[in-house]
């Protein structure tokens, strides 16, 4: 899995640094990268959309995680089963229920591939900023908020990812379990925050409502 701080976990993510782009970076001169004038504003709440299929293990785990930290007064989670086995299907139904103001439940009629599930997701959303979590990732308690100070650092900034644990700009071996806090702790008290230029990664993929609304869904070719 992904952990997001956040880390992705076991072989796949447990997560990143989000919001803030906590990167212990500098410049060929050692200097901390110069940022322009950031054009701030209010960045709102988060719709976190998740598509699902199959893999109970890893979706068991990415849904304990949004029960433990996701910080609901500033969100609401849309779950896209794309036409998941009974055991699958059986975890997204339970935290629906656990969730009834703050989360719904969509269920493809038939198996519509990733990027149609995450259009489905997109097109129900309704927040200021949707997130596409893939299923097999952990979130730390500073979630919500530090994709939402992130947007709201610049209201230039349209789309956004954070570092994961796992992905294709860095991969950090960790155990099987793991204090996820603690690590998204430790890494807030030393890291500065920085927000550059980056190519954006699918497994926690953040979009302003606007942009999503003048570029349309994603393309499914």
């Amino acid at each position: 899995m992904q952990l997001i701080s956040f880390i992705k976990c076991g072989p796949r993510r447990t997560l990143a640094f989000f919001g803030r782009w906590r990167l212990n970076w500098k410049s060929r001169r050692g200097d901390a990268p110069q940022m322009r004038r950031p054009d701030r504003c209010e960045a709102g709440k988060l719709s976190v959309i998740v598509p699902v299929w199959n893999a109970p293990d890893d979706v068991k785990r990415c849904l304990e995680g949004l029960d433990r930290n996701l910080d609901w007064s500033r969100a609401e989670v849309i779950l896209v089963d794309d036409c998941s086995a009974e055991e699958t299907h059986k975890l997204l139904v339970e935290f629906n229920l656990r969730h009834p103001d703050d989360c719904r439940l969509l269920v493809n009629e038939r198996n519509s591939g990733f990027i149609a599930s995450c259009n489905a997701g997109l097109a129900a959303a309704g927040k200021d900023v949707f997130v596409l979590l893939n299923s097999d990732t952990l979130i730390p308690p500073t979630f919500a908020r530090k994709i939402l100070d992130c947007f709201a650092y610049d209201r230039k900034i349209g789309v956004a990812s954070p570092v994961a644990s796992r992905s294709a700009l860095c991969c950090i071996d960790l155990p099987e379990r793991f204090p996820v806090a603690e690590i998204d702790e430790a890494l807030e008290r030393s890291h500065p925050v920085y927000y550059p230029d980056i190519l954006p990664e699918g497994f926690c993929y953040a979009i302003r409502r606007e942009v999503y609304e003048e570029i349309g869904a994603l393309d499914l070719r």
